[in-house]
């Protein structure tokens, strides 16, 4: 009885030995693998020293010692864009691309009310990229540029039945490079605007042909500047609120 005893408890010994080798040990340096059948056999074995800590970690699967495998990081599934099309109360229309019920990438939009219409890029049921604004109203005017939560903002084109301009726009308004030209007197201007107005450097050139080049404050002459008159006259000096004050020089036609 003795005997079968001890030739158990050495199957036994065997499996685990072997199952610690294989997953463990012989992963902290061991090149070849052997096989045995009793445990005297593997008591032969010299073998690295591997701490409880490190056997937890093998037998366990994880690097930190735990019982618990990682957590996986969550994938957030992308929101996928339908096209759709929208009667509003009031008749408008959106035909296009929705995500969450809102108008959400490419899409026009025309408003029953106005005729207005909308066509290009939205972002979160605004407009939002580039796009196209024609509005058959009073002014009648085209707009081609760039658009940022429902205003014209970046560089665009506009068109009215009063002026053409070419440039900077922020918060719906010209800002800052550009150049206008008035439709019907063909009077130009261009260098810099904010909010609609000429304001830093730039160069008016009048319907009648006289050139103004300097500064501009709120859509004013205000500074330093040069004023050509369409016959040859010259002013260069200072110009506050529109008008000449301070140092200035005056040259006439001949050099005089």
């Amino acid at each position: 009885m003795n005997a079968i005893r001890c030739l158990n408890r050495g199957k036994i010994a065997t499996v685990i030995y072997k199952k610690l080798l294989d997953r463990c040990i012989l992963r902290r340096g061991l090149k070849t693998v052997h096989h045995f059948n009793t445990s005297r056999e593997l008591t032969r074995l010299v073998v690295p020293k591997v701490s409880v800590r490190a056997v937890i970690r093998c037998m366990s699967g994880t690097s930190d010692g735990s019982s618990n495998p990682p957590v996986p990081t969550p994938v957030v599934p992308e929101r996928t864009a339908t096209v759709k099309g929208f009667t509003f109360s009031d008749g408008s229309v959106y035909v296009g691309e929705v995500v969450n019920n809102m108008r959400h990438g490419k899409g026009k939009m025309v408003w029953a009310a106005s005729g207005l219409n909308y066509e290009g890029d939205w972002e979160n049921d605004k407009p939002h990229g580039t796009g196209e604004i024609d509005d058959p109203g009073a002014h009648k005017s085209f707009y081609r540029g760039e658009m940022r939560f429902g205003k014209k903002h970046g560089q665009g084109e506009y068109w009215d039945n009063e002026c053409h301009y070419t440039g900077g726009w922020a918060e719906g308004m010209y800002d800052g490079f550009g150049a206008v030209t008035m439709t019907k007197s063909n009077a130009k201007y261009e260098g810099e605007s904010k909010a609609f107005k000429m304001h830093g450097e730039g160069k008016y050139t009048y319907e009648n042909g006289d050139v103004y080049e300097g500064a501009f404050e709120n859509d004013q002459k205000h500074g330093h500047g040069r004023f050509t008159t369409h016959n040859g006259a010259v002013y260069e000096g200072d110009y506050q609120y529109d008008k000449q004050r301070g140092k200035g020089r005056v040259t006439f036609p001949g050099g005089s």
